[in-house]
This record gives C-alpha cells, structure tokens and sequence, in this order.
C-alpha cells in the first residue's frame, strides 16, 4: 500500500515533470504536508468505518420452512476492521 510520502512523491514528479528515478519533493518545502495527508486518511477511514458499523444489519436467511440461520453482525468487528496504525 502507499504511503503519504509515495503518494506526495509520484504527484510532485507529476506536477513538475521530474524525470529522474526515485526523485522526491523537497523534504523542507513538502514534509508538513505528508502529515495533514495522514491525519486527514485517518479521520476519513475512521468516519468510513463509524458510519459503516452504524449500517451494519441482521442478515436472517429463510427457507420454506421458516428460519434456518440468523447471523448477528457486531459493530466493534468493523470499527476494528482497519488500524489507523496502517496510514504512514
């Protein structure tokens, strides 16, 4: 997965057109913003996961029968589903 440093890497070489294998943004000008870029993929994957979680439903299967399988879904499994700890 990217980090914020790739991702701010490949979008500056974009924007300025740097050529040169493995040229990076200049850590003076840029490093501030990997940091926003972090905090900013943590709180939107924590929103994702909040609002996800209050959606979840029961899903019950039925047959002819009646009800043969009711599966519960616990919200704190998909609040827990993806670390914050994984947005570098």
């Amino acid at each position: 997965m990217k980090t914020a440093d790739d991702f701010l890497s490949e979008e500056y070489n974009k924007i300025y057109n740097n050529t040169k294998p493995g040229e990076t943004y200049p850590e003076g000008v840029a490093s501030w913003v990997k940091e926003i870029m972090i905090e900013f993929a943590k709180f939107h994957v924590k929103c994702a996961l909040e609002e996800a979680s209050k959606s979840a439903k029961t899903v019950v299967a039925d047959h002819y029968y009646g009800i043969i399988a009711r599966e519960n879904i616990n919200p704190q499994s998909i609040l827990n589903a993806y670390s914050l700890e994984n947005i570098k």
